[in-house]
């Protein structure tokens, strides 16, 4: 007797990103060994998939290790612990946020930024991922917000 089918969304990173790419691959070798289970990728975030994951709005999903001991924990920037979380298969990997200006901008560290107040446009991922997280983070350690940035221009 053939098992019944299963559907499960699974949250990946946003469209055509690594972590959707690895998870629609992923769901493809698991529909060629159990030909009843269908993931079907659904985009998420970094931190978001924490969340949705954790409060049931979504069964499965990729999680970014650093910011899974947060969720465990409750610690920021989730508002409560997410005690129900459990890793199926781990990789912690290095990431590496880069800032790039123009030469023509004598600027030669993220500090020097504030005092000097250019109007720099920063493209940055969506709300809800790592990659978003770690810029609020950097621009909070050498004392900025985005609404400083946009009110110089940037």
């Amino acid at each position: 007797m053939a098992p019944s089918p299963i559907r499960l969304d699974a949250a990946a990173g946003g469209t055509g990103g690594s972590w959707y790419v690895l998870l629609e691959g992923l769901a493809k070798l698991v529909r060629e060994v159990h030909p009843w289970i269908d993931l079907r990728v659904v985009e998420g975030g970094g931190v978001i998939n924490h969340a949705d994951l954790g409060a049931g709005r979504i069964p499965v999903a990729i999680l970014n290790p650093p910011m899974t001991a947060a969720a465990l924990a409750g610690r920021p920037p989730f508002e409560r612990a997410q005690p129900d979380l459990r890793v199926g298969v781990a990789n912690l990997t290095v990431n590496h946020l880069q800032f790039m200006v123009s030469r023509e901008i004598p600027i030669q560290t993220l500090r020097d930024w504030p005092a000097h107040r250019w109007p720099l446009r920063v493209p940055v991922d969506r709300v809800g991922t790592v990659d978003r997280l770690v810029f609020q983070l950097a621009l909070e350690d050498i004392g900025l917000t985005a609404a400083a940035l946009a009110s110089w221009g940037g």
